[in-house]
């Protein structure tokens, strides 16, 4: 009855005032439905919310009109800005917390699903709820989602769930990217039951997990078009049409007896995934590395990066500040900007066509005598169409192999059409370039046994700027800042993804920390298994004695590397983990710090157990933890090792030294350097 009073403003304010000292769902959607008009009744309801949200911040009522709306333009920005505004309001009294699920499942962002699943679990017995509300059911998804994904086949066999209810654990699987869960919820799920969004984002995520004809369904249900959904499902579909190259056969044009134009003695191009400076990762370095070395050896070294890089990695307004070269150390980096467009890698044999031209172009340009891509394939198969277009000599530089990658997280997919195509790729581009490049003998064992021939591989390994990374004193504002003067601390600089180990890590340092309680552990980064880390640190009580500051700039790397006395490396066994090397013990070793390592296979090329560091058996924490102990108690010996271990790498594992060892490779191949050293 209340409702149907005259439309005053003090009628407003006494109808909201009745909604929160008696709420009421249907009251409630009728009060802010009125509130999204533009008649009388409706401007008065606005405004009567407008006050609250200015004398009650407390209470959620306010925010849901703008949430709502937000939600139906579905821009990510503004809807990003309302939700984390509604979320820190206490009081959820008269509204749906549907509001907010439907707010975070638009946003695509699982840190702040989980946020909204947190303020559920802590306010959701004061809002409102009907029969067909979702929220009460969210935090017990997450958690199982997060926790056993593989147990959601199960659970839902035994569990009466409507088919909304399966659509709405879809939903959330979808947002928190957990494959195990969508591909257990995929078979209840149509189409018509998802946003265009929601199709392609779970299409792509689906194809990803080997779930290939269901992916492929959602994604010709993305209209077409430069959307992004639109360009989500391309990338699907346009893998499915590039697996044509593996059963129609697909080659490289011929080689020309001579190159089209005059070369520049000692000119070089380089095609690359990404670079310096706007992509700081293991690659980059080793990138900027040894082309400075190389730039040292007398060589004129340009390198471009693949087309639309690096929108890709540089968002907002930091954008519009991109430009399309730079100098780092002698070394020039182009990249090719596509119109600030990066380019679809599927279908593969377009990617190549648009890639190939613009590393052409450069390459006549600069007068290149010679092109040397890196990984990937994709890189790799434009670079040496150009070479081959020009009649100009290539290096292929094997630094990785991305089916083994996806392998590693899930041996299922080597059974997958995506697995034998990416492998079918990269084999092809070592297979036809002239000289290939390994960083580890575990990577050259690989191409070998797919049938690249042995003579034409060369190992060079990762390495490290000696001059850069030296032994330093203790920052002591550093030290001061962290709480780490007079401790021994454990510490790592990297990034943190699952196949690191920290867990381990963080068990034996608990145990350690009981005995020794002037030991701390230094963890500095960030990556996909942060967050656990980070339970997982709360879990064991260490909150104080394991410091996690996060990723640090670039130029403080060094400093942090002071604060450690013992740097270790604790990779898990993988087909990647056991072939391919970081660059973070080189790093270490060259500070003469006290690296300890598990014995993966590539970790035994680099660490001489009781020489230049101690091995540990890998997976295993009590192995790592009686090292531990070993080091925390000799000093003595830690300083051996450190110093030791700087020995070695500046003999063997400088860029200087690597890049002398690839430009004696660009000499075999009739490229001598354009000065002399």
């Amino acid at each position: 009855m209340f409702l149907t009073s005259s439309r005053g403003r003090s009628e407003a304010r006494r109808l909201l005032s009745a909604l929160l000292t008696e709420p009421s769902a249907e009251a409630s959607e009728i009060l802010l439905a009125a509130a999204g008009t533009s008649d009388r009744h409706g401007r008065h309801v606005a405004a009567e919310l407008g006050r609250l949200r200015r004398t009650r911040p407390e209470l959620l009522l306010p925010h849901v009109p703008t949430l709502r709306d937000s939600v139906t333009a579905g821009k990510q920005a503004p809807l990003r800005k309302h939700l984390a505004a509604a979320l820190d309001c206490t009081d959820p009294t008269a509204v749906d917390l549907d509001v907010l699920v439907d707010a975070a499942l638009t946003t695509d962002v699982k840190a702040e699903l989980r946020e909204v699943a947190s303020y559920v679990a802590a306010h959701g017995h004061r809002g409102l709820a009907t029969d067909v509300s979702r929220h009460p059911h969210l935090p017990h998804l997450v958690g199982l989602i997060d926790s056993a994904p593989e147990d959601l086949p199960r659970l839902l066999s035994e569990a009466t769930l409507t088919r909304d209810d399966k659509i709405f654990a879809f939903q959330v699987a979808l947002t928190l990217k957990s494959p195990p869960a969508l591909v257990a919820l995929a078979p209840h799920v149509t189409a018509d039951d998802l946003s265009i969004p929601q199709r392609a984002r779970a299409a792509l995520l689906l194809w990803r997990a080997g779930s290939n004809d269901i992916a492929v369904e959602l994604a010709r249900a993305v209209p077409p078009g430069t959307s992004k959904p639109a360009a989500r499902a391309r990338m699907v579909t346009g893998e499915l049409e590039s697996f044509e190259m593996m059963e129609l056969g697909w080659s490289l044009p011929p080689r020309r007896e001579e190159p089209v134009y005059t070369p520049a003695t000692g000119s070089v191009l380089h095609v690359l995934h990404n670079s310096l400076p706007y992509r700081r990762t293991g690659a980059s370095n080793r990138t900027q590395g040894l082309l400075a070395g190389l730039v040292r050896h007398g060589y004129d070294i340009t390198a471009v990066t693949r087309p639309g890089f690096p929108y890709d990695e540089v968002l907002g307004q930091e954008a519009e500040s991109i430009q399309g070269r730079h100098e780092i150390q002698g070394v020039v980096y182009q990249h090719l900007l596509n119109g600030g467009v990066v380019l679809p890698r599927f279908p593969v044999q377009e990617f190549i066509s648009t890639y190939a031209a613009g590393v052409i172009e450069h390459a006549q340009t600069e007068s290149a005598a010679l092109i040397h891509a890196a990984s990937n394939s994709y890189n790799a198969l434009s670079a040496l169409v150009a070479a081959r277009t020009l009649g100009l000599p290539s290096i292929y530089e094997v630094r990785g192999l991305y089916e083994e990658v996806r392998r590693s997280k899930n041996e299922a997919h080597a059974d997958t059409p995506q697995y034998r195509f990416s492998a079918y790729l990269e084999t092809m581009a070592a297979m036809e370039a002239d000289q290939v490049i390994a960083i580890t003998d575990g990577l050259r064992d690989t191409l070998v046994q797919r049938g690249v021939p042995a003579d034409t591989i060369h190992v060079i390994p990762n390495g490290v700027d000696s001059q850069r990374f030296q032994p330093l004193p203790r920052d002591a504002d550093l030290s001061e800042r962290y709480g780490l003067d007079d401790k021994i601390v454990i510490g790592y600089i990297g990034s943190l993804n699952w196949y690191e180990g920290h867990e381990l890590l963080f068990e034996a340092f608990a145990r350690l920390h009981a005995r020794h309680s002037n030991v701390r552990l230094l963890i500095v980064g960030a990556g996909a298994n942060l967050k656990n880390l980070l339970a997982l640190r709360t879990r064991l009580g260490l909150e104080d004695e394991i410091i996690m500051p996060g990723s640090v700039a670039f130029e403080e790397v060094e400093a942090h590397y002071s604060l450690i006395d013992i740097a270790p490396i604790t990779r898990l066994s993988s087909p990647v983990t056991e072939s391919v090397s970081p660059l973070k013990p080189f790093e270490a070793m060259a500070m003469a710090k006290t690296v300890i390592s598990s014995n993966v296979a590539i970790m035994t090329e680099v660490v001489d157990d009781g020489r230049t560091g101690l091995l540990f058996r890998k997976g295993d924490a009590s192995s790592l933890e009686q090292v531990l102990e070993r080091l925390v108690r000799d000093a003595d010996l830690r300083a051996q090792l450190g110093s030791q271990a700087r020995d070695w790498v500046v003999a063997e594992r400088d860029w200087e030294i690597l890049s002398g060892r690839v430009a004696k490779i660009y000499r075999s191949l009739g490229v001598d350097p354009a000065r002399p050293r």
